[in-house]
This record gives structure tokens, C-alpha cells and sequence, in this order.
């Protein structure tokens, strides 16, 4: 038969644990996490986000800061390929402008 463990001090509950480390990471780990890790982690909190821990700090990271680093994220990615696809579009504008130029320089030359 297990050994059931009572937690007097709520902080010494594995929940308030991770709860305390979740909100402990800094926003400069947090850029860095694979996005697998950062949803599992955003995920985590909000099921922690009430926990009986009465942690008690001036800042800390929330489920706010992760979902906001997928947002940064998903915008990146999404900037990235407007401005790939703009210069596409540019470059196409060109070729079609030395298309219509170049039987008018062509024909001049005759």
C-alpha cells in the first residue's frame, strides 16, 4: 500500500512547484523555447493559474507573456513571408516592364 504524502505547507505541493517554476523562467528563456515546449508550458499555466501556492512577487511570467511570445512568433513568420512576397511582386514588375521596353528599344534600333 502507498504511503500517502499530506503537504502542510501548500508550497511544498508538486503543483506549486511547477507553478513556481513556470513563472520563474525569464522572458529571455522564453524567446528561446522550441514552440512545442512554449505551448506545453502556456498550457501548464493556465491549469495551474489558481493554484493554492500564494506566491507572492513583483513580477512574474503568466500565461499573458507565452501566449504573447506565439503571437510575436506567428506575426515573425507571417512578416517574413509578406516581405517575400512583395519583393516577388517587385521583381515580377520589373520583368514585365523590360518585356514591354524591350521591342520599343529593339524596334528604334532597326
Amino acid at each position: 500500500m502507498a504511503a500517502h504524502v499530506t503537504h502542510h505547507n501548500p508550497k511544498d505541493r508538486p503543483e506549486c512547484q511547477r507553478y513556481e517554476g513556470l513563472i520563474s523562467t525569464p522572458l529571455a528563456v522564453i524567446t528561446k523555447l522550441p514552440k512545442d515546449e512554449l505551448v506545453k508550458r502556456y498550457d501548464e499555466l493556465l491549469i495551474l493559474k489558481y493554484p493554492p501556492c500564494q506566491v507572492q512577487r513583483l513580477y512574474f511570467v503568466g500565461p499573458d507573456d507565452y501566449r504573447d511570445e506565439l503571437n510575436r512568433r506567428t506575426t515573425h513568420r507571417q512578416t517574413v513571408w509578406l516581405i517575400g512576397l512583395t519583393w516577388l511582386i517587385a521583381g515580377l514588375t520589373i520583368v514585365l516592364i523590360v518585356l514591354d521596353l524591350l521591342p520599343r528599344i529593339l524596334g528604334n534600333q532597326h
